[in-house]
């Protein structure tokens, strides 16, 4: 507002209605023990409403900033269907916008508007159980058993006139930053140049951060990103006891059949050099104290 702190007023934010809204949903999800929020498109609503500073489109210009980098929608209803203060509440806690996460549902609850509007005036909380190993819809895989199902995205960017030797960090700065897949294709170039295709899969969400990191990071710059749909195995990774010592397992499964059991490279790792063994012997050895383990368990 180009004035001093002490000056501003917040008129409707500052209301009482906005504040327990605000210290409603931040005890609501502090006293249900609630992780992770994750929410659908915001639908927004359209038409004008009128404020302390006059009339005003919907969405509101507060909400509209708020909302940046957010997906949102609006299907021509005449009302205000995303306030400043949901908004504020949304972006503050929701680490996705989009499909529900694959979860055991536990609860579920309403809150009901006062307008009466084309679709229904209601709010839906659901509180569950994550998943792990399943991060988006499912498939049927040879008529029995299910494969998830993700959308994301895969940036590309093209790389010529880099020291190689930055290319080992690289991976492991993107896969710190939560990247799913760090890869490289060697290509060819304008000129005839050698060069390196650098591949990453993110989740949609995290286009805007892996953008900066890779342009501050590589001496590209530009990039390009596509939408692609990500196809996974469920899986557990299990804890067993070995004769080399404790090691993790990646079970991968199909309905009630293992598909993949693989153990995992650190672990392996670590241990072949404690044992003083190859560590093809290593990985060899636990893979199969896994199998004979999972053969004996009692899985659902």
């Amino acid at each position: 507002h180009r004035t001093g702190v002490e000056e501003i007023h917040f008129h409707e934010v500052g209301a009482v209605d906005a504040i327990v809204d605000i210290v409603g949903a931040v005890s609501g999800l502090w006293r249900l023990g609630i992780e992770e929020v994750y929410a659908s498109p915001v639908h927004t609503g359209t038409g004008f409403v009128n404020c302390a500073h006059g009339i005003i489109p919907v969405p509101a210009p507060a909400t509209v900033e708020l909302l940046k980098g957010v997906p949102v929608y609006s299907q021509g209803i005449e009302s205000e269907l995303a306030t400043p203060t949901g908004a504020a509440i949304l972006t503050s806690y929701c680490r996705h916008f989009g499909q529900m996460p694959p979860m055991r549902l536990l609860s579920c609850g309403y809150g009901a508007g006062e307008r009466d509007l084309s679709i229904p005036n209601l709010l839906r909380l659901q509180v569950g159980e994550k998943i792990e190993g399943v991060s988006g819809g499912t498939l049927r895989l040879v008529g029995r058993g299910e494969i998830g199902q993700e959308e994301v995205l895969l940036l590309e960017a093209n790389i010529d006139d880099m020291n190689p030797e930055f290319y080992d960090y690289l991976i492991d700065i993107f896969l710190e930053a939560g990247a799913m897949e760090v890869f490289f294709h060697p290509i060819q170039m304008k000129k005839n140049r050698p060069g390196v295709l650098l591949k990453l899969l993110i989740k949609s969400w995290q286009l805007e951060e892996f953008a900066r990191l890779l342009l501050a990071e590589t001496s590209s710059i530009g990039l390009r990103a596509y939408p692609a749909t990500k196809l996974m195995l469920p899986y557990e990774i299990i804890s067993i006891e070995t004769e080399l010592g404790t090691a993790r397992v990646k079970v991968a499964t199909s309905g009630d059949r293992i598909r993949n059991i693989s153990p995992e490279y650190e672990d392996c790792r670590k241990i072949a050099r404690e044992r003083k063994k190859p560590l093809k012997e290593v990985y060899d050895l636990i893979k199969g104290e896994a199998n004979r383990f999972l053969q004996t368990k009692d899985r659902p």
